[in-house]
């Protein structure tokens, strides 16, 4: 039997720092502790020539190229293993097309992102995600890889002679702290003004590690307060890993809120190694690793989020109960040991290995130079293969069974938003979802009071990277839902329009859907489908929609005087562009805005009842129109008004059909 010394080959694009480089460095010694038998060789290689000469690093590694990286890895001695650090722009299938079959080969996929340009891989043996979410997205987009779910962790041994720092003017206060990036994604003002309201039982006292393009705001917001109770220390970006972690040590909650889904975050899992339990918002993939009352709590907003924190300091038992067993859940569960066996798992789908760690065989699993498995793999531009492609003749339709057409003429996306900045990130989400190009978003903030209109303008570069046509525009004053709606169209070019409204979601590729159904009815005006209720997480619940047809022989007005009928038109809204079209704008309106869109279309154009659910409404909350009252009258009034109308101008509504 032959035996063979392992050898992992880490390879990073370029030289990284944040959460990447923290959790490459915290595995690496990782494994030197508990697998010290593997033999291990890092590599620093460009794609874009960017520098060609070593610098200075924490790791003993080579700058190197492609080519001399595939040249290593074929190369005899040791059975190579090798996995590429991936960041969000790293064009991963570029590294896997040069380096394919020299040995196995493995994606750590770091960072959660929407960006199409980003899911783009190549033939290898893996990819491994660091929470449940990332893998979940990209077996949709890469189903044909094998996908595995790592959340990192922390090597211990970093920290354990780190001793909490002791402070004097912390005496009297709650201490909490956070260390992150101030970017779009993780900070918001809304954050520094929650730390100073009014309503914690105790003086809170808030460190805040770490810089970005959002310390300049947040130092102004902290001189407006200088007054408070509460206090925020901006310490910014602190290199110093022993000073960061002696702060770090000496909160009593790690308190975290983030704009949207990341992976898992070093930060956090720092704090949970140190035993400090941690208060954090509900985003992926923190959510994953903090349980209620165990390590932490998660909040719902930041109301929910001041209820947790109150109860610690009401109930001082409760959190050094929590303490400890925040530490003891950490060694448990998400220890580096696990973290290394967990690797060592993934390994093992392509070796066998010996109890010290040696390889002694090939596994099954492994991937041979016969096979075929990705023959047919569409690489990106850069990747693109040599081999002929056999003449196909051009489709007769731009469609995808079951998921509609993906091009044709430009669709607009309508919304607007007042004060909706706890549900933009799920709206934001939903966008990307669609795939149908050319694509238009035009995002209206009817003058908020809270961070939406700067939360909106976060998702720019995004939209582009992803070839989506984005708007954002600011009311100067409040116009509400019927003239914001109509704002938005205004500054539209899209030939199709879609109304999502600011707190709901659109299915997976609802665009490429309803674009099917005009394209094959090119005399359709407009077509309203059927949706779904959701939850506050925008969990689908078992409620369906109450959208129908008219009554036969009737028309949507008087069909809903029924009570069967009494609200058979709604989600999804959707028209085309076409003569007066803007007349179906209730402008001025605050509510019964889609009632009196509804009424208008059917006296316009011809219609569609579509049932099919391509909406995701959700349920009432304390923000929405619903709750604010005055439905009943307004409705009546603009039926009253709908009936003058048609009464004067002799209009008569048009056929509605309706497809199943």
């Amino acid at each position: 039997m032959s035996i063979s010394k392992l050898e992992i080959v880490w390879v990073f694009e370029k030289y990284v720092n944040g959460g990447a480089f923290t959790s490459a460095w915290h595995l690496y010694s990782s494994f030197k502790k508990y697998e010290p038998n593997i033999e291990h060789k890092i590599f620093i290689c460009p794609l874009n020539r960017e520098f060609k000469r070593k610098k200075k690093w924490v790791f003993d590694h080579k700058v190197c190229t492609i080519k001399e990286l595939k040249s290593y890895l074929r190369s005899k001695g040791t059975k190579k293993v090798c996995f590429i650090h991936k960041l969000m722009h790293t064009k991963t299938d570029r590294y896997l097309k040069g380096v394919r079959k020299a040995c196995p080969i493995y994606v750590i996929n770091h960072t959660y992102t929407k960006n199409a340009a980003s899911a783009k891989y190549g033939p290898c043996n893996g990819i491994i995600s660091v929470s449940e979410l990332m893998k979940k997205e990209q077996k949709q987009k890469n189903g044909y890889l094998n996908h595995f779910c790592i959340h990192n962790s922390i090597y211990e041994n970093h920290f354990e002679d780190i001793d909490p720092l002791l402070d004097e003017e912390k005496d009297g206060y709650f201490v909490t702290g956070r260390i992150n990036a101030l970017n779009t994604i993780k900070y918001s003002d809304r954050w520094i003004n929650l730390i100073f309201n009014d309503k914690f039982k105790k003086p809170i006292w808030h460190d805040y590690i770490g810089s970005g393009s959002g310390i300049k705001t947040a130092k102004k917001i902290i001189k407006d307060n200088a007054d408070s109770k509460n206090k925020v220390v901006m310490h910014g970006q602190i290199n110093d890993i022993d000073k960061k972690i002696s702060i770090l040590k000496s909160w009593d909650i790690f308190f975290y809120h983030i704009n949207r889904n990341e992976g898992t975050s070093m930060s956090v899992l720092e704090a949970l190694s140190c035993g400090v339990p941690v208060i954090c918002s509900n985003n992926h993939g923190n959510n994953e690793i903090i349980k209620d009352g165990v390590n932490g709590y998660v909040f719902e907003d930041f109301k929910h989020a001041i209820k947790l924190v109150n109860n610690l300091i009401e109930n001082p038992d409760k959190l050094i109960e929590l303490k400890e067993s925040t530490k003891d859940h950490f060694i448990n569960n998400l220890s580096s040991k696990e973290w290394v066996n967990k690797y060592i798992k993934v390994i093992k789908d392509s070796y066998k290995l010996s109890k010290s760690k040696d390889v002694i065989g090939d596994s099954p699993n492994v991937i041979r130079e016969s096979t075929s498995r990705y023959t047919n793999f569409p690489l990106s531009k850069s990747g693109k293969k040599n081999k002929k492609k056999p003449k196909r003749k051009k489709p007769t339709s731009t469609s995808s069974p079951g998921r509609g057409v993906k091009t044709g003429k430009k669709f607009t996306i309508l919304s607007t938003f007042f004060n909706y900045s706890n549900f933009i990130d799920r709206w934001f989400d939903s966008v990307l979802s669609q795939s149908y190009r050319p694509l238009e978003v035009v995002a209206v903030d009817d003058c908020s009071s809270d961070d939406t209109y700067e939360m909106l303008k976060s998702f720019s570069k995004i939209a582009k990277r992803n070839g989506i046509e984005y708007i954002v525009h600011r009311n100067n004053k409040r116009l509400h839902c019927g003239s914001a709606y109509y704002q938005a169209f205004k500054l539209s070019s899209g030939d199709y329009f879609g109304i999502l409204d600011g707190d709901d979601q659109l299915v997976d590729n609802a665009v490429n859907i309803i674009m099917e159904q005009y394209q094959k009815r090119p005399n359709i005006d407009y077509i309203y489908t059927q949706f779904v209720y959701c939850d506050q997480k925008m969990n689908i619940t078992k409620k369906r929609g109450f959208c129908s047809s008219p009554l036969p022989g009737k028309d949507m007005l008087s069909s809903e005087l029924s009570r069967s009928k009494r609200h058979c038109y709604s989600h999804w809204r959707t028209f085309k562009r076409f003569a007066k079209v803007e007349k179906i704008f209730y402008q001025d309106g605050k509510r019964s805005v889609d009632k009196f869109m509804g009424y208008r279309l059917e006296e316009w154009g011809n219609g569609m009842f579509f049932d099919k659910v391509l909406y995701k409404y959700r349920q009432p909350h304390k923000k929405s129109i619903t709750k604010s009252g005055g439905q009943i009258s307004e409705w009546k009034k603009v039926r009253e008004v709908a009936h003058k109308r048609r009464k004067k101008y002799r209009l008569r509504s048009k056929k509605i059909i309706t497809i199943k």
